[in-house]
């Protein structure tokens, strides 16, 4: 491939800095190229452009898609309205002093549900990658195969329902799991009102419960206000749903 001189040439001029520039650190150059190789090189820098995110290590953040140098600076706003955080006790109406907060998310804060559901995410990956190495099972919901979804775990923000076999070994691997979590994200998890959730027959549940460290339970179980492992036609279900419903004022 071969251009014409004029096609590849690059005019450049300078334009001064200040008025009544005299000395040449006071102008700037500026190139102008031709336009018909502008649209040559936009054309191989829009197919480059497309891999150009795999095959740059993550430190580069420019001229990559889908990275800018906000993404730091934004990350230090996000740290900096988290750490600066202050809290006071209203007592009668009165503020008794302020105090700083050593962990959490604060309630009310428009940013914290986000942040924790990013948290959260981490978890999510974490229970998928050890389904996809066999470590945790999933269970199957549907009719036939070519239907039916498996599901590993349920999450509403940080109200967490795994599912898994009853087995001592998948148990540990689910322990180990949750201490990973811990350490990387500083969240801790309350074993104290966590359960251990029989489906089915299952001989050995209280040393499952012993190894988990949590108490034991059965279905039906509430979660999210609604009960899960009922018959759809139980009084369990509906009743609640009635009584809520009661709740709400009409006009």
């Amino acid at each position: 491939m071969k251009f014409e001189k004029s096609l590849n040439a690059t005019l450049i001029t300078l334009i001064p800095k200040k008025a009544k520039s005299v000395e040449v650190k006071y102008f700037s150059p500026i190139s102008f190229v031709n336009g018909v190789y502008k649209i040559i090189s936009k054309v191989l820098a829009n197919r480059i452009s497309t891999i150009m995110d795999k095959i740059i290590l993550k430190p580069q953040n420019a001229f990559v898609k889908g990275r800018q140098i906000l993404d730091l600076r934004w990350h230090n706003w996000m740290k900096y309205c988290i750490t600066t955080a202050r809290f006071s006790v209203l007592v009668n109406g009165t503020l008794e002093g302020f105090f700083n907060s050593s962990h959490g998310l604060r309630q009310g804060d428009l940013l914290s549900p986000i942040l924790l559901v990013l948290v959260m995410d981490v978890l999510s990956r974490m229970i998928k990658a050890d389904g996809d190495e066999s470590f945790l099972s999933e269970f199957s919901v549907g009719g036939t195969s070519s239907q039916s979804v498996n599901v590993s775990h349920l999450l509403f923000i940080d109200d967490t329902v795994i599912f898994c076999e009853p087995d001592p070994n998948q148990i540990r691997s689910l322990i180990a799991l949750l201490f990973c979590l811990e350490a990387t994200s500083s969240l801790k998890v309350n074993l104290s009102k966590s359960k251990l959730v029989l489906v089915g027959l299952v001989n050995h549940i209280r040393d499952l419960a012993k190894i988990l460290k949590c108490k034991m339970s059965s279905l039906p179980m509430k979660y999210l206000g609604h009960s899960l492992g009922a018959f759809h036609k139980s009084k369990v279900i509906w009743d609640g749903m009635i009584g809520g419903r009661e709740k709400i004022p009409f006009d």
